[in-house]
């Protein structure tokens, strides 16, 4: 008896990995916007997925890190999620709209140590990479509400030759209440 309910447990805990390696074939290598497709399928799973879901956190993929951070947020559980946010965000190799959607993602995390990854980024890295950069700058607004650093942040990026670096940062400063 105790042998059949091992055994039972085991089917649940079987098809529950089986879920959540479906849903990662499945999104592994697409678009973003498949990938938080990816995210809400992971949450759709619930909390008995919560342990599959934060062994992504170590995947290779950074995708699938970011589908893995995303369902977890949405779930209520951020252990490892902040750190694995901020691997992708410092990872200079990264693809931009990966690093920017990490950075997004950082916003829900209001503590010195996310400020201070996103300050860092704001004086280094976020400099030469406008998607980066706009991202940043709204992050550090919903981490901080330092108005004057969002400010120097994106403002310059209003003349800049990039059209998708001007909208990017007219829109952020105007949904931040920013534009003067």
């Amino acid at each position: 008896l105790i042998c059949c309910c091992q055994l039972d447990a085991g089917s649940v805990l079987s098809t529950t990995d089986e879920n959540v390696d479906r849903i990662v074939e499945h999104h592994i290598g697409t678009t973003l916007e498949e990938v938080w497709r990816g995210a809400i399928e992971l949450e759709r799973l619930g909390d008995d997925s919560i342990g599959d879901i934060q062994l992504l956190l170590g995947h290779e993929n950074i995708t699938v890190r970011l589908m893995a951070s995303k369902a977890l947020l949405s779930l209520g559980e951020a252990s490892g999620v902040r750190d694995t946010l901020i691997s992708i965000s410092e990872n200079g190799d990264a693809p931009s709209p990966q690093r920017a959607s990490a950075v997004s993602l950082l916003s829900e995390f209001r503590d010195p140590r996310t400020e201070r990854t996103l300050r860092d980024l704001a004086a280094s890295e976020a400099r030469g990479d406008s998607l980066l950069r706009v991202e940043v700058g709204k992050s550090l607004y919903s981490v901080t509400r330092d108005r004057k650093l969002v400010r120097e942040l994106l403002q310059p990026l209003l003349t800049v030759d990039d059209d998708v670096a001007r909208t990017g940062a007219a829109i952020a400063l105007a949904e931040l209440g920013l534009f003067d």
